[in-house]
């Protein structure tokens, strides 16, 4: 009967993530990426609004989305860059959710009862 070979002789277990290590701080990016695309969609669906009426809101929020899931989507690609990707969907999210919730309180939604 074999023996196993005694890995005692190494402290740490065996690697399995066989990808390469991230470069930079991809929380970092992910949190940058985030914020940057709400700063960059509120303020344009604001002045859309203001200037341009419902069409104007309505241009003003699919445009900056449009464009910044194309960016998402070409930065996935890459290891390097998919953390960056991420927080363009994240921010994203944030933008479209913090929008909905002006437009709720503004046109008079009640919540809860």
């Amino acid at each position: 009967m074999s023996e196993l070979p005694d890995d005692s002789s190494s402290d740490s277990p065996p690697r399995l993530d066989y990808a390469p290590e991230a470069e930079g701080r991809p929380a970092l990016h992910l949190c940058a990426g985030a914020v940057a695309t709400a700063a960059v969609i509120l303020p344009l669906t604001v002045v859309g609004a203001l200037f341009g009426g419902m069409p104007g809101l309505i241009v003003g929020l699919l445009f900056p989305i449009a464009i910044a899931a194309l960016v998402a989507s070409h930065l996935r690609r890459s290891q390097r860059t998919r953390a960056w990707a991420a927080g363009i969907w994240i921010g994203v999210g944030v933008a479209v959710l913090m929008n909905g919730l002006c437009w709720a309180l503004l046109s008079g939604v009640r919540f809860g009862g």
